[in-house]
């Protein structure tokens, strides 16, 4: 029989399991919307969501969070954010007028 917990209840049984995610503040607990964006990108595999576009949740599988390790955090394929910008001029140097 399958087990079905909350994003709430998932991310407190994941903070029991010792289950931590890289954060701002450093390593902490998943969070209720960490555990929703895992659903959506398919991360978390057994999961149903249920409810409408907007109110709705998901309920995910207990027994896949027994054995859940998070993802690597970062872009997949360690892709860089944007494009090495170009060098910009020294703001010290000054400019040379045209004359």
């Amino acid at each position: 029989m399958i087990t079905w917990l909350t994003t709430t209840q998932a991310a407190t049984f994941l903070a029991s399991r010792g289950v931590t995610v890289v954060s701002r503040q450093g390593r902490q607990a998943p969070t209720p919307q960490t555990v929703k964006v895992w659903c959506q990108r398919g991360v978390l595999t057994q999961t149903q969501r249920i409810g409408g576009r907007q109110r709705g949740y998901y309920l995910g599988d207990q027994d896949e969070l027994e054995t859940f390790t998070p993802p690597a955090m970062g872009r997949p394929g360690g892709q860089a954010a944007s494009p090495a910008a170009p060098a910009k001029r020294d703001a010290a140097e000054p400019r040379r007028s045209e004359s």
